[in-house]
């Protein structure tokens, strides 16, 4: 199987290439990277190739011909202001459908988007984008279910919940709390009552390197929530960090207004993961251990 990856060097790409590499289905790894990206060494393993997002980005496609493309490259932001609108544009749009008119007439057979839990406001399956970052993603499902028909081939919409565990430029809501635990002056935060279903990148990687070889446990366009079935409230991670470490979170809870269309309630399904015979290994109490000692704190 010939697989190629957008958005490669992205916290989910660097974390499932070791595993694709290992899969001995996999005959081949196409990473696409900006030119100006950090490539991880393990880029340069005989299995993959790189392929830059130039100017020939159109023939470099076809010439690697994929059977299965993952698609992971996006602009995540939950601002809505005017600064943001052509990142957005360019990056869930725009890129996307360069690249899917770059796959006609190739060998592709299955199409995997990454979504997000925030094209969903108020849970389940109906559509109610949070930011204007949510609906660029969802937006790009009309252009790929246009393509996917007249090129006859599989999509699957996978749609992970609250994603943690690696070494992101951008800081996360976990993020900020371990940095509460050597802050000298109070971090501001909202109320904290937020709850939201977490779950560690170990896990990600893990389910879409076996969704990979299960095209024929979904049906075609399905929906794939990705959660682990639990949430927990910004407060309760906070005490679970407080218990880890033994320190205390210098924070003030609720002297920040919650943000507008924020989420209160996110928990993902997860009756869907039957068929692959998978469930979430890492609880969240192992998974802030884990992250503690990736940026040692611990």
């Amino acid at each position: 199987m010939k697989v190629l990856i957008t958005g490669a060097t992205g916290n989910v790409g660097v974390g499932l290439v070791p595993l694709l590499i290992e899969n001995e289905d996999i005959e081949s790894i196409g990473l696409m990277v900006r030119m100006k990206s950090a490539i991880p060494s393990f880029f340069y393993h005989p299995k993959c190739r790189l392929i830059f997002n130039d100017d020939n980005i159109k023939q470099s496609v076809k010439d690697y011909n994929a059977e299965v493309v993952l698609h992971l490259a996006s602009y995540l932001t939950s601002s809505h202001d005017e600064s943001v609108i052509d990142e957005l544009l360019e990056s869930n749009i725009s890129f996307g459908t360069h690249l899917l008119d770059s796959l006609r007439d190739t060998n592709i057979r299955l199409f995997v988007n990454v979504g997000s839990f925030s094209e969903y406001h108020n849970q389940g399956n109906t559509y109610d984008p949070t930011y204007l970052y949510s609906a660029t993603k969802h937006a790009f499902r009309s252009i790929l279910k246009y393509y996917s028909e007249v090129g006859r081939y599989k999509t699957f919409h996978v749609v992970p919940y609250s994603i943690y565990g690696g070494l992101e430029p951008k800081k996360k809501i976990i993020d900020i709390l371990i940095d509460a635990l050597s802050s000298e002056h109070p971090i501001e935060l909202s109320s904290g009552k937020q709850k939201l279903d977490f779950i560690h990148i170990n896990d990600v990687v893990d389910f879409l390197n076996k969704l990979l070889m299960a095209e024929d446990q979904f049906d075609n366009q399905e929906i794939i929530h990705l959660g682990t079935g639990a949430s927990t409230s910004l407060r309760e991670l906070a005490g679970i960090l407080e218990s880890v470490t033994g320190k205390k979170l210098n924070v003030t809870w609720g002297a920040k207004r919650d943000r507008e269309r924020d989420t209160v309630v996110s928990m993902s399904p997860i009756s869907q993961y039957e068929n692959l015979g998978w469930k979430p290994a890492i609880g969240i109490e192992d998974g802030l251990r884990k992250l503690l000692q990736l940026k040692r704190v611990l």
